[in-house]
């Protein structure tokens, strides 16, 4: 995932938050649980492996 614009944070269930804004990128692993809080408009673009 590649945020273009925006803030939000990101925490995986039992682990730590993490905050990204415009310019981050990240994985987010198959069976990923958690939480994601927009606390400014988000854009993003992402790519589904199958």
């Amino acid at each position: 995932c590649h945020i273009l614009s925006g803030v939000s944070v990101i925490a995986e269930d039992g682990g730590q938050a993490r905050t990204v804004k415009a310019g981050d990128s990240f994985v987010l692993r198959p069976g990923f649980r958690g939480s994601w809080e927009v606390l400014e408009t988000t854009r993003k673009e992402y790519v589904i492996k199958l």
